[in-house]
Formats: C-alpha cells, sequence, structure tokens
C-alpha cells in the first residue's frame, strides 16, 4: 500500500475517532434505552471504540513514516548493502585498532 494511501486511511481513523467520542457522549447524554438494558449503554458502547480508532491511526500513520515519506512528501534514507555494512565495520574496526 502507498504512503498516501495510509496517510488517508490514518485521518480516517482518526476521524472516526473523535466522531465516536462526540456519538457516545451525546447518546450517554440522551439516556436512550437499549432493548431491555438499563440507560446510556449504547453510549458507553460506542465510546468503547475510540481507543481502538485512535490506536488504528496511529499504527497507520507510523506504517506510513516507514515507508519513506512523511505526510506524502519523500523521505530519503541511506541505502545500506551487505558490501556497504562491511565497509562501515571496518572503517569502525580501523579506528578501534
Amino acid at each position: 500500500m502507498q504512503s498516501n494511501t495510509l496517510k488517508q486511511a490514518s485521518y480516517v481513523a482518526l476521524g472516526a475517532g473523535v466522531g465516536a467520542m462526540a456519538l457516545s457522549a451525546l447518546t450517554f447524554l440522551a439516556g436512550r434505552k437499549d432493548d431491555g438494558g438499563s440507560p446510556r449503554h449504547t453510549g458507553q458502547f460506542i465510546g468503547l471504540w475510540v481507543p481502538t480508532l485512535f490506536m488504528l491511526a496511529e499504527m497507520l500513520d507510523r506504517i506510513a513514516v516507514e515507508d519513506d515519506s512523511f505526510l506524502g512528501v519523500p523521505v530519503e534514507r541511506p541505502k545500506r548493502d551487505a558490501q556497504g555494512l562491511r565497509s562501515a565495520a571496518e572503517q569502525l574496526m580501523g579506528r578501534v585498532r
């Protein structure tokens, strides 16, 4: 999945979390009764989804950052292959001796 798509999904999950928080508060304060249950359970149930949606947004955001971009802007990372790691290790060993 591309970084821009992950960022957009992260924003959607964040918006859904904020929306669930508002809907939960409104439903809880309205005191709507469930079928045979006690009042306000619907608001509490909706409120249980808020941390899950926020964590999903954070996870997607972190995956997007690791996908070599941040807010849609490409981030260059140094590429280290086996030869590059070997030469870096040899330079470090040369400094130690």
